[in-house]
C-alpha cells in the first residue's frame, strides 16, 4: 500500500516536473520571439 502511495507520488513529481519545464520552455520562446520582434520593429522604424 504505501509503495503504491509512493509510486503514485513520483509519478504526479514526474509529470508536474515536465510540464512545468514545457510551460518554461514555452514562455521562454515566446519571450525571445516578442524581444526579436521588438527589436526589429525598433530597427525598421529608425
Amino acid at each position: 500500500m504505501i509503495q503504491k502511495i509512493i509510486s503514485i507520488a513520483a509519478s504526479i513529481t514526474l509529470i508536474g516536473s515536465a510540464s512545468l519545464t514545457a510551460y518554461a520552455d514555452m514562455v521562454l520562446s515566446i519571450s525571445l520571439d516578442t524581444f526579436y520582434s521588438n527589436k526589429d520593429y525598433a530597427t525598421r522604424k529608425i
